[in-house]
């Protein structure tokens, strides 16, 4: 449906749905599109690890993005520390990751 708080999942099948960990966390954005980063005509993915980084043109000149890692139910997040995080369990990946 239309995420994790849907409006929608509950007209469309009758019931909502209880949410369950899935086995990895998402972060998600959109950026100003950067060609150097990936080609503005495709859709671009990174994989390896278990983990999954994604870059897609969307209107407006911009790339919607998100990077997928394997991590722990529970795990408490520090959203100040998001970006070192995110360089730390992508280091060593292909340079428009970084």
């Amino acid at each position: 449906a239309d995420g994790t708080h849907s409006v929608i999942r509950a007209q469309v099948t009758g019931h909502s749905a209880e949410r369950r960990y899935a086995g990895y966390v998402n972060w998600n954005g959109l950026v100003a599109m950067d060609e150097s980063i990936a080609p503005a005509d495709q859709w671009t993915t990174f994989v390896g690890e278990g983990k999954r980084v994604s870059l897609m043109p969307v209107s407006g000149n911009r790339f919607y993005f998100f990077f997928d890692v394997p991590l722990p139910k529970g795990l408490a997040e520090d959203r100040s520390s998001v970006r070192s995080d995110l360089l730390r369990y992508f280091s060593g990946w292909a340079d428009p990751v970084q």
